[in-house]
Formats: structure tokens, C-alpha cells, sequence
């Protein structure tokens, strides 16, 4: 989680395909685009809601099967299972990455003057300046492994007792 998260930061600073923009506003009733939602028995998962991005290229359209990049923030560490926290809002400014420009200069219909999704999907990130680091990954990952070694413990539990209690044949 971490290395994935700190390579997609770090070609984001070195790849001048990625552009920026501010989030349109739609005809949803809630200003809620991105959030984090944490549980115990897995990491934090990204939820990223439809939605159009207005860039010095025009809009784009950024579909639902978009990948969230963002630091886990500190307020995770309070949330009950379940619960999440927002990322991203209408009239953030965010940075995009993925899209490519078409260029079928064989057929005059198919060219197009916008960017597209690339095949290797969309990738949205705030604009903020701030880095992922590892305790972005520890905020992550803290619940799950309490889980896992609270789940291993109970699991082995009766083996130990059955090891260290004294046999009677």
C-alpha cells in the first residue's frame, strides 16, 4: 500500500501529463466526491463518486471506476468501523492523472481536441502539497493488524494450553 501510493505521488511530481483542475458542481444533492472509509478486517478503502472536472482543456468527465490517491488523515484513527471520512468536495481543487490525448490522424472523426482515459485508468488527487509517507500507511493499516493477531491469538490459544498442560497417560 505504501510503495503503490508513494510511486503514483512520485510520477504525479515528475509527469507533466497530469492536470489540474477545480471539481464542477453537479445536480447531486450532497457535496461529497471522495472519502475513506475504514473497517478492522481489511485496510481503508477509497470511494469515488462521478463526477466533471473543469481544466484549462475544458471539462472532464471522471467516471466512478477512478482511483483515489490521498494521505490518510489523522481523523481516521477516531472513526468507528464503517465510518468515513472526506477527501475531496465540489470546488476542490484536484490534480488528475491518466488521460491521453487521441490522436487518429487517419479518420477525421475520430480525432478529438480532449483528453481521454488512458488504459491505464484515471488516477485523482487532491492539490494539496502534502506527501505520503509511512504513517499515512501505519493510520492504514493499524486496525486490521489488531484484528488479524487478536484472531490468531484466539486461534491458538487452545493449542497452547493443550501443549503446556501436563498428560495424564
Amino acid at each position: 500500500m505504501w510503495v503503490r501510493s508513494r510511486r503514483a505521488f512520485r510520477v504525479r511530481e515528475l509527469d507533466r501529463a497530469w492536470c489540474t483542475g477545480v471539481i464542477a458542481s453537479d445536480d447531486e444533492p450532497t457535496d461529497v466526491i471522495g472519502c475513506i472509509e475504514v473497517s478492522w478486517l481489511r485496510g481503508p478503502r477509497t470511494l469515488l463518486r462521478p463526477f466533471t472536472v473543469t481544466t484549462s482543456w475544458g471539462d472532464l468527465p471522471v467516471p466512478s471506476g477512478a482511483r483515489l490517491l490521498a494521505p490518510m488523515p489523522l481523523l481516521t484513527s477516531v472513526l468507528r468501523s464503517g465510518e468515513s471520512v472526506v477527501v475531496l468536495r465540489r470546488g476542490d481543487r484536484v490534480v488528475l492523472g491518466g488521460f491521453v490525448e487521441r490522436t487518429d490522424g487517419d479518420h477525421p472523426f475520430r480525432g478529438s481536441a480532449a483528453p481521454i482515459p488512458g488504459p491505464d485508468g484515471i488516477v485523482v488527487t487532491p492539490s494539496t502539497n502534502a506527501t505520503y509517507g509511512f504513517t499515512h500507511t501505519a493510520l492504514g493499516m493499524w486496525r486490521p493488524s489488531v484484528a488479524y493477531l487478536l484472531i490468531l491469538t484466539a486461534v491458538a490459544i487452545p493449542s497452547l494450553l493443550a501443549v503446556i498442560a501436563p498428560s495424564r497417560y
